[in-house]
């Protein structure tokens, strides 16, 4: 019989970086389900006060789970027991339940269209939504235009480490995941990946509310949500 599992963002489970030497978080079965709390990828747990405000993130850090440069904020690593490299995982991605809240933002920082439309240089532009679960609807306003947009879910980063020592960087998809950014992963998919190192370490975050056909201005619509 399998057992469902929970797994909330705090100093156990947190990491910015892949890396087969983590300590896992939790140990599952095969079969067992997960269900996952996450932060934002910028390791943010609350919505601004106010448009201009800086955001509460988290800070904190576990020995041994302090980035050396920024990544998105993983919860993991999950150890599956018997699994060994060379074995492919199946992800089957029951439930995906958005926050309240989530943000994008476009400009202020390095970024291949940054800087193509010279925006690199400008003052960064966030817009903040309120985020529906039950009517997936987002709402958000900028100046005096008010809109709304439909939301689709989804983990923009599903992922192992890879075999070889040290971190690795959030940043790039792997053949055995990480930041795949692929909108069609949504609640009822299943995703498979080749295991590089026994136990799988499977790490997730970089919750999406909505994204179009890949990441114009850099972040997409980014929220906390759970994940089963």
């Amino acid at each position: 019989m399998s057992n469902v599992h929970r797994l909330k963002p705090d100093i156990h489970s947190l990491h910015g970086f892949f890396s087969k030497e983590l300590e896992p978080a939790l140990y599952i079965q095969s079969g067992d389900t997960v269900l996952y709390q996450t932060l934002d990828a910028s390791w943010g747990i609350a919505k601004r006060s106010a448009p201009g405000a800086p955001r509460t993130k988290f800070t904190e850090r576990k020995p041994g789970r302090q980035e050396k440069q920024f990544g998105h904020a993983l919860v993991g690593p999950v150890h599956i027991e018997g699994a060994k490299a060379g074995d492919t995982l199946e992800i089957q991605i029951n439930e995906i339940i958005p926050g309240s809240w989530g943000w994008t933002s476009a400009g202020g920082f390095p970024s291949y269209w940054n800087e193509k439309l010279g925006m690199r240089d400008v003052q960064e532009i966030m817009l903040d939504f309120e985020l529906d679960a039950k009517t997936l609807i987002g709402r958000s306003q900028f100046g005096t235009f008010k809109y709304s947009v439909g939301l689709k879910p989804f983990m923009g980063i599903m992922g192992m480490p890879p075999g070889e020592e040290g971190q690795h960087t959030t940043f790039m998809p792997r053949p055995y995941g990480g930041n795949l950014d692929c909108k069609e992963l949504t609640a009822g998919s299943t995703l498979y990946l080749p295991i590089p190192v026994d136990g799988g370490l499977f790490s997730t975050g970089d919750g999406h509310a909505v994204q179009g056909d890949g990441e114009v201005s850099g972040p997409a619509r980014g929220n906390v949500p759970w994940r089963r």
